[in-house]
């Protein structure tokens, strides 16, 4: 009788992370522009590609990656500037669209700040 043995198939784990996702902005003013940067880190072991960064609300939100590649372990920042044009409590969101090659089958993480304008 053959014994069968079982194999633990290596896989790649891609995965990003951004510090202070959920992060609260300090109160602003209507059109008062705010810039501020988060730390994007890879924790997986494998180079990420990102092929988008998509604001939630084009009007209000840029945003931009110093790399847009970061290989395992290591990370880029991605700068930030919100510039409100109305009153009242927002959530806002940015989409990052990755994967393991620019052309590979897409991951999507989503970064979200809140804040608060008089």
């Amino acid at each position: 009788m053959e014994q069968l043995q079982n194999r633990e198939e290596h896989k790649i784990i891609q995965m990003i992370e951004v510090q202070n996702n959920n992060l609260t902005l300090p109160t602003l003013v209507i059109g008062q522009r705010f810039p501020f940067s988060v730390n994007v880190i890879n924790t997986g072991d494998k180079k990420v590609h990102f092929s988008e960064l998509k604001p939630g609300c084009g009007s209000c939100t840029d945003a931009s990656l110093e790399s847009y590649e970061i290989e395992a372990g290591q990370m880029t920042l991605m700068n930030l500037l919100f510039t409100p044009n109305s009153k009242g409590q927002y959530s806002k969101i940015v989409k990052m669209t990755y994967g393991d090659s620019p052309t590979s089958v897409a991951n999507t993480y989503v970064f979200t700040f809140n804040a608060v304008v008089k």
